[in-house]
């Protein structure tokens, strides 16, 4: 990290997965669809990572770095963010198969940036 302000976009993100975490649903478990919560996590983890790797491509690291950097730090944020969840915010739980949704998040939004510098590179 050369220079913290390229890293502000990825600050405020996980800030907002943070608080998107914490917070109580405003539906009741019995209304909402089943499997509705993973495409959440699935989809907050994509941003993040997206976000961060746009970052660090910003900050002057390699594909490479801007691939794995974000997928890594994503899915330990995530694993995180599940512990918090379980020991610090009770009624809030923290469950496998919603850190295997960040981790599928992670993947997918670390593999979105490569994908489309790999097109601007043919062109």
């Amino acid at each position: 990290m050369k220079r913290l302000p390229h890293y502000l976009p990825s600050l405020l993100s996980a800030g907002l997965v943070f608080c998107l975490s914490v917070m109580q649903s405003p539906l009741p478990d019995s209304v909402m669809p089943q499997g509705l919560d993973k495409i959440a996590h699935l989809c907050m983890y994509a941003a993040l990572a997206f976000v961060f790797s746009l970052d660090c491509r910003r900050d002057g690291c390699s594909t490479t770095a801007a691939f794995w950097f974000p997928l890594v730090a994503a899915s330990l944020y995530g694993g995180a963010m599940e512990l918090v969840q379980q020991y610090f915010f009770p009624p809030r739980t923290g469950e496998w198969a919603d850190f295997i949704a960040d981790i599928a998040g992670a993947l997918t939004g670390a593999i979105i940036p490569l994908y489309i510098w790999h097109l601007r590179k043919k062109h």
